[in-house]
């Protein structure tokens, strides 16, 4: 990383092989972890996170269908566990909410991520369109939100998958 592309080439010299050989861990100082860690510092500055907790709770809110609603109380409560997490975090100092900021900030990823496709789904369902996005949305909430979601537990799981399988 330190001399750029002559770290990369094989003729320059013998380290892109002993990297590749050593390589243990990945480098946390890599683009992902330097932006989670921009996100820590800017809800400590300008409490960003409370504009964003209002908002998905706002587009939460607006969903009624049936069939989302219980993905909605999912993604509900991964708000709260982040909002919880958050609180943990604030409270633990500045090292603590580094060594944390990762995990929160890719829960508030999936979040906004079931949140967006909740919503789409729900306006395709009020238009009345052909849509298989509530099996993305059972898919995508029960890997990254559902807290102790098995997929051998669930019954439709075998359905949704071929459901999606089928529509791409």
């Amino acid at each position: 990383e330190v001399l750029g592309g002559n770290g990369a080439i094989e003729s320059f010299s013998i380290l892109p092989r002993l990297y590749r050989d050593m390589v243990v861990l990945e480098s946390w100082e890599g683009t992902h972890n330097v932006l989670c860690l921009q996100v820590i510092r800017d809800i400590a500055r300008y409490g960003i996170h409370e504009p964003f907790f209002a908002d998905m709770q706002s587009k939460l809110g607006a969903i009624s269908h049936a069939d989302l609603l219980p993905y909605v109380e999912i993604v509900q409560s991964a708000l709260e566990r982040a909002m919880t997490m958050l609180q943990k975090m604030s409270s633990g100092g500045e090292s603590f909410a580094q060594a944390h900021a990762r995990r929160f900030v890719d829960l508030l990823s999936s979040i906004t991520q079931a949140t967006l496709l909740l919503t789409e789904a729900q306006w395709e369902l009020d238009q009345s369109l052909a849509t298989f996005k509530p099996y993305v949305i059972a898919y995508f909430v029960n890997k990254h939100l559902h807290t102790g979601y098995d997929p051998l537990n669930d019954d439709a799981y075998l359905g949704r998958l071929e459901h999606l399988v089928t529509a791409i």
